[in-house]
């Protein structure tokens, strides 16, 4: 048996294309060289690379790069690791784990000490940045109880006798969220306490910067817990959503780098208002945004005699999509809602098909008090998730367009002729 019959070769060059542009959806499956031909530059690019400058010219600085799950933290991280290595930086990565202090330090000794050691340093800063390693490295297998004001003073020590040795460096803390994740209150001061004293040593090192990549919940809890670890920031930079522009750059961009012959269009096969259409209904978000372009031009390469992408393809692009956004959206949700919140949420998606709904039908249907049902449902519409029309006296709830899709059985996507139809 094969599946050579249901693969058609060379499907794509009917749209000038050599394959999916959207298919690397994550900054970790694309090269250096892809990221860098495919980023989209905003105002928040402009803060990043004032910052690099400041520590080029022999500053320092320290940022954090805010932001949802696929907004781009990661792939500005690339981009500002590439930046240093072009300079003759030293670029050191740590992904934060989850769980107590004494792994987070582990995890940060591990991603210095190595690299460091590799470098070209007086026998004696090797010993200290040797020992220093091994008491680390150690740390969780033997059991040594973390001081985290001596392992933040510790980390910042190495940093400035490589600052002292001339080099330039840059240490990249990706996925600082998950310090809140697995540990109790107590754990996570730690944490902060380590990650403060660190950064406090290091404020204004010459030739050094720091960035820390974060959600925006956990960076908000940061400043409740331990705002002194804030304080210590000299530049906090938070993703806004992609604008239409920006998502139409990224859009065209992404098809010049797999384009083959000539185009009708930069965009071609897509149209501007498909791509405006996928970026509302992806929340302005670029990683659901190229989800959902990836499984849309596989539907308009099935369609029979197709020419280029229409909104029929993009429903059903979002349909063929909805396995991915559902396990993205949901772990999204139960980070921001209460287990009672994301309950009522999904019975209006899956018992009233998305609704329009009355607080009164929702709370006979879960058999909750209807003033409570009022509340939370004021709550969803405050968080984004629904949307409130008035109906007399009585207002309709109903889920924005991409939850219905994702997690309702009807379709959202209309044109603007269909819309002004209904108007």
């Amino acid at each position: 048996m094969s599946y050579d019959i249901l693969i058609k070769k060379d499907k794509y060059k009917q749209f000038n294309l050599r394959g999916n542009p959207f298919v690397k959806t994550s900054a970790e499956a694309m090269t250096e060289e892809e990221i860098l031909k495919t980023l989209v530059f905003t105002a928040e690019d402009e803060s990043i690379a004032t910052n690099i400058d400041i520590v080029l010219s022999g500053g320092g600085a320290t940022l954090s790069l805010v932001g949802d799950y696929g907004t781009g933290k990661s792939v500005r991280a690339i981009a500002i690791s590439d930046t240093f290595k072009r300079h003759n930086g030293v670029v050191f990565f740590c992904k934060v784990p989850s769980g107590d202090p004494a792994r987070y330090a582990k995890a940060l000794f591990e991603a210095v000490c190595p690299e460091a050691l590799s470098l070209e340093l007086p026998p004696e800063d090797k010993d200290f940045i040797f020992e220093t390693y091994e008491y680390y490295k150690n740390l969780v297998m033997k059991n040594f109880e973390l001081d985290s004001h001596k392992a933040g003073k510790d980390l910042a020590n190495i940093f400035s006798v490589l600052s002292k040795n001339n080099y330039i460096t840059c240490f990249i803390i990706d996925e600082f969220e998950e310090l809140a994740s697995g540990g109790n209150e107590k754990e996570i001061r730690e944490a902060f306490t380590l990650t403060r004293e660190y950064l406090s040593r290091v404020h204004g090192l010459n030739k050094h910067m720091t960035v820390i990549c974060s959600s925006p919940k956990s960076w908000h809890m940061v400043k409740e817990v331990h705002p002194a670890v804030i304080s210590r920031i000299m530049g906090e930079i938070e993703f806004e959503e992609l604008d239409n522009d920006a998502a139409v750059e990224l859009v065209s961009k992404r098809l010049k780098l797999y384009r083959e012959g000539d185009a009708p269009d930069p965009l071609f096969p897509f149209t501007r208002e498909i791509i405006e259409r996928a970026n509302e209904v992806s929340f302005h978000n670029p990683r659901y945004l190229l989800v959902i372009l990836r499984s849309t031009l596989e539907a308009a390469l099935k369609r029979e005699g197709s020419q280029k992408v229409d909104l029929n393809d993009l429903d059903t692009g979002i349909r063929l999509a909805r396995g991915k956004l559902s396990t993205s959206i949901l772990k999204r949700m139960k980070e921001e809602l209460t287990s009672r919140e994301l309950e009522i949420f999904l019975k209006i998606c899956e018992k009233f098909n998305g609704g329009p709904v009355f607080a009164s039908q929702l709370a006979e249907s879960l058999d909750i008090d209807q003033g409570n049902v009022s509340r939370y449902l004021n709550k969803l519409a405050k968080m984004g998730y629904l949307k409130q029309t008035r109906d007399g006296q009585k207002v309709l709830f109903e889920a924005k367009e991409l939850y219905i899709v994702v997690f309702a059985k009807r379709k959202a996507i209309k044109s603007e002729t269909q819309e002004k139809n209904e108007d």
